[in-house]
Formats: structure tokens, C-alpha cells, sequence
């Protein structure tokens, strides 16, 4: 199945997969942070990837220029390696999330690590919006110059709106259905979808909404398939407008087609796991069959 042109291609910290052949280079070199980056973003033309599981590694940060790993300032905060979100906004990369705490550990959520990374240096950044208390929320574009926060443990519906112009947050339409450790992403002027995650602490979501910014509604959409795992999805969208979603434990690559259905990208897989994102087609080395 043909995703669109651009080329489109997937980085997995230490491998490339082309999304249009399947091909995939794994010639590159090991992410030097250790395991579980907290996240791993393209931005400004290189992969940026912060922190790890091991607490040394927590506020140390790297860029990947396609063929080699670059160490960079030590971040502000210690985001969290199993609970952290990354935005584009006004004034560079937003980085929001708990904070890491230690080896493996984050805080429980009341006290949130939020910097932009500028392309050049960190700068302080906005936290999640003042008396919220929740765990695993995910954030997402309204609009230039508006950004969500969406959800978050314990099951909440509730969603915020900051807006940078005026440095403020407020509360906006609640989700239809309460949920965390869902996925979410901008689709312009079409809203921004919630996707999957956890309902309650025994049962799973694999339900999509999708807000309307115009009425300030939600609405549910088509459901991902149940067959995947919901929790912490890694949803991810080119600049061609396709919507890519990475599934904990498959290793299958989804797409959402213009009716909302979700099915995935025939003869293609990558190895589940974390610290993944697209990238330009001309990215990373050649010869490799990518």
C-alpha cells in the first residue's frame, strides 16, 4: 500500500524503514542514552532524543543528523522515560511531562517537567495546567498558536487549552469518555483526534474522538482495531497529512485513511519498542536500501 509522496520513513533511534518498500537500514549508530529515551522527535532537520531509564541519563540529550549522534546541552528537567510529550509550538520543541525521579521511577503526577528546546539552547517552558493532577495525558496543536492537553490518569475527561500568545491555560469541552495513556494529533483545521488508551484500571480503550474546533464538540470516530494493544500509542503525522500509529507490542505500522478506518501497511513492520518517529525520505545514509 502506497502511504503518498514524499518518501516517508520511519527511525527507530538505531534503524530506518521506508514505509513505501518496507526496506530497512540498521546500519546506523546506537542511541548513546542509554535504553528507553523518553522521547525522540524530528525537529529543524535532525532526530532530537533526551533521557533514558537510568537516571544518569535522565537530562542528557543527543541529535542524529541521519548518520551520526551528537550530544547537546544537558536539558532543564529530567523528563520522565515513560511519560513524556513532545510539541512543535511558537518557540521551538515543547517538552512536557512527570518528572524522573529515579532508575526507572517518575513522580506521581502532580509535579510536571515542561521545557522548549529552541533548536539551540533549553529554555524554560509551561508545565500541565495549574491544580491538574494527571498521569499520562498527551498533548496536542489546536492551532498556531494554541496547543491541548488531553486527558490523563485517573481516567480523566477533562482537556485544556494553552495559548501562547497570552501564556494562559483554559479549560475547554470535556472527552465524550474518560481515558489515559491515550494517543493524540493534530489534523489542522480538521480537529485533533484522541486515540485509544486505557478507560479504567481493568479494562482497555480502543475508541477515537475527534474535536471540532469550530463547535468546541467532541465526536467519535472510527475505532483502532481490536486487535491492537491501546496503552501509549506512538501516533505520528507527515507533512503529507498521513497519520501513522505504532502500537504497544505490535509490530505492524498503521495508517488512518480518510474515512477514519485504521488498517495496516502491507508488508511492512518494525521492531515494537520505543523512541519512534518519521522522518524526510532523503534522511539518513545511502546505499543501504532505504
Amino acid at each position: 500500500m502506497t502511504v503518498g509522496k514524499p518518501q516517508l520513513k520511519l527511525t527507530k533511534i538505531s534503524f530506518l524503514v521506508n514505509l513505501e518498500s518496507g526496506d530497512i537500514c540498521e546500519n546506523l549508530p546506537v542511541y548513546p542514552g542509554g535504553k528507553e529515551p523518553a522521547f525522540a522527535t524530528y525537529f529543524k532537520g535532525s532526530v532530537l532524543a533526551c533521557g533514558g531509564i537510568n537516571y544518569e541519563d535522565s537530562n542528557k540529550c543527543y541529535t542524529f543528523d541521519g548518520s551520526k549522534w551528537s550530544e547537546q546541552f544537558e536539558s532543564l528537567e529530567r523528563h520522565c522515560w515513560a511519560d513524556t510529550n513532545t510539541l512543535v509550538v511558537p518557540e521551538g520543541l515543547w517538552i512536557i511531562g512527570r518528572a524522573q525521579t529515579g532508575t526507572g521511577g517518575c513522580n506521581s503526577g502532580s509535579n510536571y517537567a515542561g521545557e522548549i528546546w529552541t533548536g539551540e539552547e533549553f529554555i524554560p517552558g509551561p508545565t500541565q495546567p495549574p491544580g491538574v493532577n494527571a498521569i499520562w495525558a498527551c498533548v496536542a496543536e489546536l492551532d498556531a498558536s494554541q496547543s491541548m492537553f488531553i486527558g490523563g490518569q485517573p481516567n480523566s475527561s477533562d482537556v485544556y487549552i494553552y495559548n501562547w500568545d497570552s501564556d494562559t491555560w483554559a479549560q475547554s469541552t470535556s472527552l465524550k469518555q474518560g481515558k489515559h495513556s491515550q494517543g493524540c494529533i493534530s489534523l489542522g483545521d480538521k480537529g485533533v483526534l484522541a486515540i485509544g488508551g486505557e478507560a479504567d484500571y481493568y479494562g482497555n480503550d480502543h475508541t477515537v474522538e475527534l474535536f471540532d474546533p469550530f463547535n468546541e464538540t467532541w465526536s467519535y470516530q472510527p475505532r483502532i482495531p481490536n486487535n491492537v494493544n491501546p496503552y501509549y500509542p506512538t501516533i505520528l503525522k507527515h507533512n503529507t497529512g498521513h497519520v501513522i500509529g505504532l502500537f504497544t507490542g505490535s509490530d505492524q505500522v498503521y495508517y488512518r485513511a480518510k474515512d477514519g478506518d485504521w488498517s495496516a501497511i502491507e508488508d511492512v513492520t518494525i521492531e515494537p519498542g520505543t523512541g519512534r518517529t518519521l522522518v524526510p525520505g532523503n534522511f539518513g545514509p545511502q546505499g543501504c536500501g532505504v
